[in-house]
């Protein structure tokens, strides 16, 4: 409905109202990338050998 209300009628400020709106549809996707590689950056990095260091796969018995 916005978007035919904006652009049916013609009126002084409608740059300035179309921006507004472009930018106000564009703040979730910004937070929902933010958050999104919040969670990648958490996610621990998996080593070939399934071993984090070298003293991880001596026994000592």
């Amino acid at each position: 409905m916005t978007a035919y209300a904006i652009d049916r009628f013609a009126f002084r400020l409608r740059r300035l109202v179309v921006a507004a709106f472009l930018l106000a549809s564009l703040v979730p996707d910004i937070i929902s990338i933010y958050i999104f590689l919040q969670f990648i950056r958490g996610i621990p990095v998996s080593h070939p050998t399934g071993y984090r260091d070298i003293t991880e796969r001596v026994s000592i018995e």
